[in-house]
């Protein structure tokens, strides 16, 4: 048992459909989401950019979903996103995208790469919450 606070870690198996990898170069961003997440009994690991998640991945980590800012240094969350796409270990991942551009050009190019979800930024926590467990759901 935890004894409420919702650090147990998970047995083999049981962790992966409740694992979601945050993805922002935005500390304060990567916090506030994750405090939202955990306290919806999600797992949370964070990465400071998409670089640093493909690193996370590779390892063969599983995620059940990774929620991404756009513009990030080394590798933008469009670029994680087709990465993710184009591996047959990952191309099932459903991608969610945190960003405060609504560049139509952005939106267009995640939608073609599989982005599941838009949300902007500053975003409603529990908005995000709601629209993390829906993508989990339909994706498990």
């Amino acid at each position: 048992m935890d004894g409420g606070r919702g650090d147990r870690r998970p047995r083999k198996g049981e962790g992966m459909a409740r694992r979601v990898l945050v993805v922002d170069d935005s500390a304060m961003t990567r916090r506030q989401v994750a405090l939202a997440l955990r306290g919806a009994d999600f797992e949370v690991v964070e990465a400071a950019d998409g670089a640093d998640a493909l690193e996370y991945l590779a390892r063969g980590e599983a995620v059940s979903l990774v929620i991404c800012d756009i513009t990030m240094p080394h590798v933008t969350g469009i670029q994680l996103a087709q990465a993710m796409a184009h591996d047959p270990t990952l191309d099932r991942v459903p991608v969610l995208i945190l960003s405060a551009s609504g560049d139509p050009y952005d939106l267009e190019r995640a939608k073609g790469v599989g982005v599941k979800a838009w949300m902007f930024k500053p975003v409603d926590m529990a908005k995000l919450v709601a629209t993390a467990k829906r993508i989990v759901a339909a994706a498990a």
